[in-house]
């Protein structure tokens, strides 16, 4: 049981010991910590997002990646698309209504006409 207790104070070093000694959190609060992942972010992990930062215009060309300028042109087409669309809606009802009024006004002369 020590032996394991070392071990643990020797790989958490002299910073994480030195913390040990200092922090107030009882054993179930640290047991709850570790229970929950957390990401350690590495020394290679700013350098690979520094290289993706200045190659970004790159790929979304050569992947043709949509940025939000892209988005927000789709999106002011679209609008404009569908209320074109809604404007002709409204027309062939409104054509529909026009139509048949004009069918029935040709069977009443119909019927008038078969009459005389």
């Amino acid at each position: 049981m020590e032996e394991e207790i070392v071990e643990e104070q020797e790989r958490r070093g002299f910073g994480g010991w030195l913390r040990s000694l200092f922090s107030r959190k009882s054993e179930e609060d640290t047991e709850q910590e570790e229970e929950v992942p957390e990401y350690k972010r590495r020394l290679l992990d700013g350098r690979i997002e520094k290289y993706l930062d200045q190659n970004l215009d790159a790929y979304i060309q050569e992947y043709g990646i949509l940025t939000g300028l892209d988005l927000e042109a789709y999106e002011e087409r679209y609008n404009r698309l569908t209320g074109r669309i809604s404007n002709m809606t409204e027309y062939m009802a409104d054509a529909d209504v026009k139509v048949s009024v004009l069918e029935n006004d040709l069977a009443e002369i119909g019927k008038v006409s078969k009459k005389k």
